[in-house]
C-alpha cells in the first residue's frame, strides 16, 4: 500500500531524507522499524528482528 507522494521538489529522496529508527519490544521479540524511501520514491517502512540480549 503506498503510504505517501511526491509533493517537493526533491527527484532522488533516497539519499538525502533518513529517519531514526526505533527499537519496540514485542510479543515475540524485540524489532527495529523505521521508515525509507525506495528507489522509485515510495515511502516504506522496515521493520527487522534484533537479537535477543543474553
Amino acid at each position: 500500500m503506498r503510504i505517501a507522494r511526491q509533493l517537493d521538489d526533491v527527484a532522488d529522496k533516497k539519499p538525502v531524507f533518513t529517519s531514526p529508527r526505533a527499537r519496540v519490544q514485542t510479543a515475540y521479540g524485540p524489532v527495529e522499524a523505521g521508515p525509507y524511501y525506495t528507489r522509485d520514491n515510495d515511502l516504506s517502512v522496515s521493520v527487522t528482528a534484533c537479537p535477543s540480549p543474553q
